[in-house]
């Protein structure tokens, strides 16, 4: 991915997961629950275009 992690949203952070996951374990990624669900709890840690997050988007990927 050639965009910044600051201009990522959680479409591409779910990507991110997804390639991750993939990656480091060999299998697909599942969310917990549905993807909507995954996605909300990504677009309240890293925030959204109307709200703003609770930690940096740099912050939440380096937990991954």
């Amino acid at each position: 991915m050639t965009k910044k992690v600051a201009d990522w949203n959680t479409t591409d952070f779910t990507k991110y997961l997804q390639a991750e996951h993939k990656r480091l374990y060999g299998i697909e990624y599942q969310p917990f629950g549905r993807w909507a669900l995954e996605q909300g709890q990504i677009g309240k840690i890293i925030g959204t275009a109307k709200k703003k997050g609770t930690h940096s988007k740099q912050f939440f990927k380096r937990l991954y």
